[in-house]
Order: structure tokens, then C-alpha cells, then sequence
């Protein structure tokens, strides 16, 4: 019969590859100016993923 751990383990954290932080926002749109900003005051690896994220996605040009 096993036995079970009584506590939880520490989650596993993944990095983030660098080129998911890579985002080319298309030049003279104001959603992608204003996402660029955002990106540059974000203070965590996660906002500036998110971020970048959007901007990669961003369909309105």
C-alpha cells in the first residue's frame, strides 16, 4: 500500500521562451502605439507577455 504526501509540492514554473516576447506593432496605429507603452511600463515578465501577446494579434490594421 503507498502512502500519500501530506503536503503540496512547489508548482513548477516554465520559463518563457524569448520570442513570445517579440511583437512588431504596424506602423501608425494608435491600439498598437498605446499597447507598445503599456509593454514598456509593465513591471512583471507576465503583463509584457500578455502584451506582446496583443499586439502579435491585433487584426484592426
Amino acid at each position: 500500500m503507498s502512502t500519500q504526501q501530506a503536503r503540496q509540492e512547489s508548482p513548477v514554473e516554465l520559463p518563457i521562451e524569448p520570442w513570445l516576447y517579440e511583437a512588431r506593432p504596424a506602423p501608425g496605429c494608435a491600439v498598437c502605439a498605446a499597447l507598445m507603452e503599456q509593454r514598456a511600463a509593465a513591471s512583471t515578465d507576465r503583463e509584457r507577455f500578455a502584451l506582446s501577446a496583443e499586439i502579435r494579434d491585433h487584426r484592426g490594421h
